[in-house]
């Protein structure tokens, strides 16, 4: 018996590997990150093509929405660190404070667009 892959795996380890790469160290944010995604797909019934829609969306948020900073002590600012994803995404990177959490949700099985300047 070989079991049947699905698309929905795939899918599913490439969103896995994009947050921890995006979260490096800070595991506890990744794993909240993975876990609240899989409740949400799994509380709203979504079929396995919407999953995957979901969980693509959700990869390329991560590579290109997300980045990291750390505190320079030296300058008394903070220094983001920029990754080959969001070069390649050729997007102007916006730094200015965090949007507040319903400027930027929406709804399940719709995709977020990242504003493009």
């Amino acid at each position: 018996f070989t079991p049947v892959m699905s698309r929905f795996q795939p899918a599913y380890r490439d969103f896995v590997r994009a947050v921890r790469k995006a979260f490096g160290p800070d595991v506890a944010t990744a794993r909240m990150i993975v876990d609240g995604t899989k409740g949400i797909m799994r509380r709203a019934g979504l079929d396995e093509e919407a999953k995957i829609r979901e969980l693509a969306a959700g990869k390329e948020f991560v590579q290109v929405g997300v980045v990291q900073a750390y505190w320079n002590e030296d300058t008394g600012t903070y220094r983001a660190l920029v990754t080959e994803e969001h070069v390649q995404s050729g997007r102007v990177l916006d730094l200015r404070e965090r949007p507040e959490p319903e400027e930027i949700n929406a709804p399940l099985g719709e995709t977020y667009k990242v504003p493009r300047s």
